[in-house]
């Protein structure tokens, strides 16, 4: 188990995830694992993201709605707030797939996902493969269905 802590080195982690087929990293959606960084020859196999990577509410965040609204009425929530949020959790399940080589599944667990305001942020290809599961064993036997189909 690998877990990002502030002090963590990449360089550390890749060495880790190289030596072993075992493992499991832990990061948060935005972090030093998820962005910018790839895991060449297929390292990562699978990602999982646990809800969406909406900013901190501060007032710089109301500031900057409060913007947007005013450029782009009725959007600025939108613009400032769940698009970023979207942009990060792509990114961060993006580091499954990193050429065409690469074989991997992408779990996002978070409902929301699925609400058509959200869901048509998302990637085309995303929301083309995305199968909706309603509980753990489900996802579980997409993921094994997923492995047998691409071994």
């Amino acid at each position: 188990m690998i877990v990002e802590e502030r002090k963590t080195r990449q360089q550390d982690v890749m060495q880790k995830l190289t030596r072993s087929n075992s493992n499991a990293l832990f990061g948060v959606m935005g972090g030093k694992f998820s962005e910018g960084m790839d895991y060449p020859n297929n390292l990562l196999t699978c990602v999982v993201t646990v809800g969406l990577p909406y900013a901190t509410w501060s007032v710089y965040q109301k500031a900057l709605i409060d913007y947007f609204d005013s450029q782009f009425p009725g959007k600025g929530r939108d613009c400032a707030y769940l698009t970023p949020a979207i942009f990060r959790l792509v990114q961060a399940c993006g580091r499954v797939h990193r050429s065409a080589k690469d074989k991997g599944c992408i779990v996002m667990l978070d409902e929301r996902v699925t609400r058509p305001n959200i869901r048509y942020l998302l990637p085309s290809y995303y929301q083309k493969e995305m199968k909706i599961v309603r509980n753990s064993l489900d996802c579980g036997e997409n993921i094994n269905r997923f492995w047998e189909l691409h071994q």
